[in-house]
């Protein structure tokens, strides 16, 4: 049978679930819950973008990552990201959904930080894990509605997630270093499947960065699932680079939490190759809590990529900022659907939103739907949107000056970017990030 025969929904979950035999029983059901209902859920709907002839279901899951005996024994890939990051900073590597590699997690301990693969968590922290896995998500929470009921994609997550991190840091505790996560899918037909949990107790300080990367010529399924949650006082800095490759179908949801004065950071780099659907939502629900939003993004070839935005304003004076940029080449199409929702009773709140795409060819396609959604009379709200083709006039300007239309282009999008990119807090990563747009511009 081929990977694109194959179909997760027809597998034998029990069977399948041995590799995971000491997981608890409240995710067990959790799974087999989510497993029963995948063909009666609806799908997730992405505006102005149909993805439900995607082939979501057609992979291999719970394949097990390649042993790694030293740091040389990495992927080329996985190595050259690693010597590009923040050298000597806590790092651990996953594959496949199982941890092939960690290094400077340990001196945390000292600390109470926990960094853990998310499946040993569930066995040596279960209590501190269950207070947060799958919270974000449902809105069970009191103060919490969830801005999308379940669906298909998500249940697909909740049943056949394997491996993802774990990391908790404790009240006051401000870490100097960030602690970075490498996502890698390796073998034809191969799901990659991650969950995270990201804590951030009260007047605590984070700075975390993830990586998702997957071969051009691998066929691979990507479904990815974050929970982030911030405390009061607490900053949390979480930083996203995806490097997907051509042949990857991405959903990616990340849902944030912040308590009262806590301030939520995502810094967005998605200049892979993969077809995406990604909402990103946070929930502001303790008085004066904040969130930030930065991403840049680069479409080439017949890329399908839709960014769904969402800040949701509960307690009152809490603000949020969205600042996003993309770039279309070829025959690529990119959606940003931008939400700013402010509830009753959110009263002196503030949400900004800003949403722009640049074309560079005809044949390319944009759209920016910026929404305000306003239940409060006392509270500011603004968004800005446009989309058009990169200006011929500053084109032609530069080339009079000496310039092939290739560089002058490659001077124009790069200064485009530049406002959203130099926001990275990392300057080895905002390095990287010059460097992938360039190979996709440049090839």
């Amino acid at each position: 049978m081929t990977v694109t025969d194959y179909d997760v929904r027809q597998l034998n979950l029990f069977d399948a679930l041995h590799v995971n035999r000491e997981e608890p029983a409240w995710v067990r059901e959790k799974r087999e819950a989510a497993f029963r209902a995948l063909d009666t859920l609806p799908w997730p709907v992405f505006e102005k973008m149909n993805i439900t002839d995607w082939p979501w279901f057609q992979f291999r899951p719970f394949v097990s990552g390649r042993p790694v005996g030293s740091r040389q024994d990495l992927p080329e890939a996985v190595l050259t990201i690693l010597n590009t990051f923040v050298q000597g900073a806590p790092t651990v590597v996953v594959e496949n959904g199982d941890l092939i590699w960690e290094e400077n997690t340990s001196d945390l301990n000292a600390q109470g930080v926990i960094v853990s693969d998310l499946k040993r968590a569930l066995i040596d922290h279960e209590g501190l894990v269950k207070r947060y896995l799958f919270q974000a998500v449902s809105g069970d929470h009191d103060r919490l509605i969830a801005l999308s009921k379940n669906d298909r994609l998500l249940a697909l997550s909740d049943a056949l997630w394997n491996g993802g991190l774990f990391v908790y840091v404790p009240k006051g505790v401000r870490l100097a270093e960030p602690i970075q996560l490498i996502l890698a899918a390796h073998g034809e037909g191969t799901g990659l499947l991650p969950r995270l949990v990201v804590v951030t107790e009260g007047d605590s300080d984070l700075t975390f960065i993830e990586h998702r990367l997957s071969d051009d010529e691998m066929t691979t399924v990507h479904n990815g699932v974050s929970e982030v949650f911030v405390g009061s006082g607490a900053r949390l800095r979480f930083v996203s680079v995806q490097t997907l490759g051509q042949k990857t179908y991405d959903h990616t949801r990340r849902y944030g939490v912040v308590e009262a004065s806590g301030r939520l950071e995502w810094v967005f780099g998605e200049v892979g190759s993969a077809h995406s659907a990604q909402l990103t939502v946070s929930n502001l629900v303790g008085e004066g809590g904040s969130a930030d939003v930065k991403m840049v993004s680069i479409g080439n070839g017949k890329q399908r990529n839709h960014f769904d935005l969402r800040n949701r304003h509960v307690a009152p004076h809490t603000e949020s900022d969205v600042l996003a940029k993309g770039i279309l080449l070829d025959s690529a199409r990119q959606i940003y659907h931008v939400v700013t929702k402010i509830e009753k009773g959110a009263r002196g709140s503030n949400g900004e939103q800003t949403a722009r795409l640049m074309m560079l060819s005809h044949d390319a396609r944009g759209d920016a739907n910026p929404i305000l959604l306003i239940d409060e009379h006392d509270v500011k709200a603004d968004h800005a949107a446009s989309v058009g083709y990169v200006d011929e006039t500053q084109l032609y300007y530069l080339m009079t000056r000496g310039l092939s239309r290739k560089e002058a282009e490659r001077m124009l999008i790069f200064g485009f970017l530049e406002p959203v990119v130099s926001q990275v807090p990392i300057e080895s990563v905002q390095a990287y990030l010059y460097t992938a747009m360039e190979r996709k511009f440049m090839p």
